[in-house]
């Protein structure tokens, strides 16, 4: 008989060809069977880290889409922010140039719709018998539970207005 790899003379029924080193009959077919095995395992692996480098690639994807959304969002909250600040301002110029005497009659007349704990902090803020930061924090307290409230609004405005002319 002769060996199928090395095509050397071996004897019959021999389990390993004592030339070549290899394997004969069952532990041939075992052999085989133990390459395609390993072929299919590393051809596994392989799609494995595919998908795992898809699935990176991905991640990094939609965190750079994140950035950007977070981007925007930042940059629209200081154009907002800087629109107010142009209102305020707006108002602020505005209201520098009305008497004060105009503005608590237009005040007054509304008065009239306010709820009683508007009414007393306007007046104290008028009055000038409490400090302008807690004619402010009033206001703001209202402003919070009711933010429709115009006379608030107002009174908080003023407020600011009488600051700054008291700082001058």
């Amino acid at each position: 008989m002769k060996c199928p790899y090395c095509k050397e003379e071996i004897i019959t029924g021999a389990r390993k060809c004592k030339i070549c080193g290899e394997f004969l009959g069952v532990s041939s077919r075992l052999k085989r069977f133990t390459g395609l095995i390993g072929g299919v395992l590393s051809l596994i692996i392989s799609i494995g880290s595919l998908g795992l480098a898809y699935l990176e690639l991905q991640g990094r994807i939609k965190a750079e889409n994140d950035k950007k959304i977070a981007i925007e969002e930042k940059n629209e909250a200081v154009e907002q922010k800087i629109k107010a600040e142009e209102v305020t301002e707006q108002t602020m110029s505005i209201l520098n140039k009305v008497p004060k005497e105009v503005i608590i009659d237009v005040a007054n007349s509304e008065l009239n719709r306010v709820d009683n704990k508007t009414k007393a902090a306007y007046h104290r803020m008028m009055n000038d018998r409490y400090s302008l930061a807690d004619t402010e924090e009033q206001f703001r307290n209202v402003i919070e539970k009711n933010p429709d409230n115009e006379i608030a609004k107002r009174g908080l405005i003023y407020s600011k207005v009488l600051k700054k002319k008291r700082e001058r």
